[in-house]
């Protein structure tokens, strides 16, 4: 039960690794799992349902053992029939991959059982697998009670085992790579699948008669091996029989033993010493293992114990799991000083891969699991150790340095546990987030605006948008400005857009809101403008899983990016106070005087259109135009916005050579080629708006 638990979270961690990494291709569906389902209205296309199944309930569910890390997705599809008090549920359920697609996936589900086998295979050579230990259980031989058995025993056991499980392991996995996804409901596949498993299912009830009566099953028969108990001294018996024999039968075999009284000795014939010596005292001098019964005494047969298992190694690590080493050398070496090297070690990985996480999400969804593995494995190691080597403490007398070292490794494992549950699920679910596409933050969309001089970004920074960016900013020789749209999102990927268009000397402006990460990005331009009504907001970085010291750490590191900005350190601070449910606002002054902002930009009205049958007055040789001179106090139009709000009374239209050049860098990097956008013929109604953008990418 226990070596099954463990093989079972092994493969469900593996699972939870592989799902987003190929995408669905590989899932596990069995194991400790949460589901969570979202309603259907109808059933998705591709899906083969009979047309009168009459479905009563459609679902797509994610199921996984931590929130938002999924091990496998599935459409079920349900009919509920209620008859009286009795309600029967039919389910048809399909494997669906990270999309949401029909697939046929490579499922982990019928390596579970293999994998069991081989984990005891390998440990059964050697000192046996963790869950035989815990119940101090040991897979021996036989005839003597060897500990281990020699490895040839122990291939011939496990291979018979493996010659009456295959044809039923085989077929399960034939059955999900090649007909899983295109069942049509026929009843072959039952048949042929509890033929096969006929011989894996005798194989079952035997191992369980072994068990119960403490016999030896066919295989242990066949391998000349068997199951034995290991005392705490090092001794091997046989393990107790859970249920008893008939009392029929142990009368039975009493009764065989049952000898007539004693006969009157022959005093004629010459008796040897020893025997007469026997027989005075009323014992049995014959060798062990003849039964004999002198005297009308019963004999029982005596067996000699097995031999020891052999000695413990050496290894100094070995030697702190088994408590060998002292309580002072366990605790203060191995735990602390151990722990501290270790946890350098862990942070300076966690450091060097997070440093560009956003950059590689896979790697570090991958680097963060197997640093939790790490910690987990190095404090069981530290606690088993420490616990044991405190119970030979306590023994020698010691018990109050003892018991306080126990207590202290109570408290570790479980913030351990806590850390794990609370912290480390916590971070995998947001890693994960982005790896799914980050829906949370949202979509965004790129649009080309005055004639290529305007590329507006709105939306939330998910990872990939810099890679966009880029491909825009290679393919529009005439841009000049980028317009912000955005509540904010990922913080290194706003990093990586800002310095593109800090590369690149454009200019930023944001009409409407830039908040949160969007602002690293406007910090970017060498000239920053924005409108009257504009909003800039800032707040304290966020990630779920983050604790106090981490967010501290986080803090610290944005005030030094705003002051590599230019701004002041007074400023960087108060932008780091809100919380991050929150947001701060500073005024257009303040931003204008710490430099966030170069210029506020007043919108020009838009001249009056005169009546269709007026004449147009005369121009006046005095009179000037209202763009010919400035309006004292009145900040100019940045160049490129002024263009584009000249462009705006009419459609902007996207110049061929920008398409030309767009469309190769999209097909470049995998996107739809830019289609170009006819101009509004030159009689357009009165009350049409004009279009001042034409999407170029589709919306994420």
């Amino acid at each position: 039960m226990i070596d099954g638990i463990i093989v079972t979270l092994l493969v469900q961690c593996l699972a939870m690794a592989l799902f987003p990494l190929t995408g669905g291709r590989v899932q596990f569906a069995n194991g400790f799992n949460l589901m969570y389902c979202d309603k259907l209205d109808a059933v998705p296309a591709g899906v083969n349902v009979p047309a009168d199944f009459g479905a009563t309930d459609i679902t797509d569910c994610r199921q996984g053992p931590v929130p938002g890390l999924p091990s496998s997705r599935m459409l079920r599809v349900n009919r509920f029939t209620q008859n009286g008090a009795v309600t029967t549920t039919v389910t048809i359920g399909r494997f669906l991959d990270a999309d949401g697609r029909l697939i046929a996936p490579l499922t982990l589900d019928s390596m579970v059982l293999p994998l069991l086998l081989l984990l005891r295979f390998l440990f059964d050579r050697g000192r046996g697998t963790p869950g035989r230990r815990i119940c101090r259980i040991r897979l021996g031989v036989a005839a003597d009670g060897q500990i281990p058995p020699p490895a040839a025993v122990v291939t011939r056991r496990y291979a018979a085992l493996a010659a009456t499980l295959a044809p039923i392991l085989l077929w399960a996995m034939l059955y999900d790579w090649l007909i899983g996804a295109k069942a049509t409901g026929s009843g072959w596949p039952l048949l042929v699948t509890i033929v096969l498993a006929i011989p894996a299912l005798i194989t079952l009830l035997e191992a369980l008669h072994a068990a119960a009566f403490g016999s030896d099953a066919w295989y242990d028969r066949l391998a000349g091996t068997r199951m034995l108990r290991v005392t705490k001294s090092g001794e091997a018996i046989a393990v107790p029989v859970l249920i008893s024999e008939p009392a029929a039968v142990v009368a039975a075999a009493s009764s065989e033993h049952d000898t007539p009284a004693a006969a009157e000795p022959d005093w004629s014939q010459p008796l040897v010493p020893e025997q007469a010596v026997a027989d005075a005292l009323g014992v049995d001098r014959a060798p062990l293992g003849v039964d004999r019964a002198p005297l009308g005494v019963a004999y029982t047969p005596l067996a000699l114990p097995p031999p020891l298992p052999p000695p413990s190694s050496n290894n100094y690590f070995a030697r702190h799991w088994r408590g060998e080493l002292s309580l002072p050398k366990s605790y203060w070496i191995n735990g602390i000083v151990f722990g501290f090297i270790v946890g350098i070690a862990v942070a300076a990985l966690g450091f060097a891969v997070n440093s560009r996480s956003e950059a590689q999400p896979v790697l570090w969804l991958v680097t963060l699991i197997a640093t939790w593995v790490i910690v987990a494995l190095f404090t069981m190691w530290q606690a088993v150790g420490v616990w044991r080597s405190a119970t030979n403490y306590k023994a020698g007398g010691k018990h109050f340095w003892g018991g306080l070292a126990k207590t202290v490794t109570v408290l570790g494992v479980l913030n351990l546990a806590y850390n794990c549950l609370f912290v480390g699920t916590a971070q995998l679910a947001d890693i994960y987030e982005i790896i799914d596409g980050d829906a949370r933050v949202g979509a965004h969309q790129f649009k080309v605006l005055a004639n290529g001089q305007v590329l507006e970004f709105s939306g939330g920074i998910t990872f990939g948008v810099a890679n966009e960016l880029n491909g825009f900013l290679a393919a529009m020789e005439n841009l000049r400005t980028v317009r912000l749209n955005s509540m904010g999102g990922r913080i290194l990927e706003a990093q990586r857009m800002s310095d593109l268009i800090r590369a690149k000397g454009l200019a930023t402006s944001v009409a409407q809101n830039c908040m949160s990460a969007c602002t690293i990005v406007f910090l970017g331009g060498k000239e920053r403008v924005v409108l009257p009504a504009a909003r800039i907001g800032f707040h304290q970085p966020a990630f779920r899983g983050m604790t106090a010291a981490s967010r501290r750490a986080a803090i610290s590191t944005e005030i030094g990016r705003l002051q590599g900005f230019g701004l002041s350190r007074d400023f960087a601070e108060r932008a780091n106070t809100a919380t991050p449910s929150g947001m701060w606002f500073p005024d257009k002054d303040e931003l204008v005087r710490e430099k966030v902002v170069t210029r506020v930009m007043q919108p020009q009205p838009a001249a009056a259109k005169p009546a269709p049958n007026s004449t147009p007055p005369s121009p006046s040789a005095n009179a000037a135009s209202p763009a010919a001179a400035p309006v004292a106090g009145t900040p100019q139009a940045m160049p490129g916005v002024a263009a584009r709000a000249a462009a705006e009374e009419g459609r902007a239209t996207i110049p061929a050579d920008v398409i030309k050049r767009l469309s190769g860098e999209m097909s470049r990097l995998g996107m739809k080629k830019v289609q170009p956008v006819a101009p509004a013929p030159e009689a357009a109604p009165a009350n049409a708006a004009p279009a001042d953008a034409a999407p170029v990418a589709a919306q994420k």
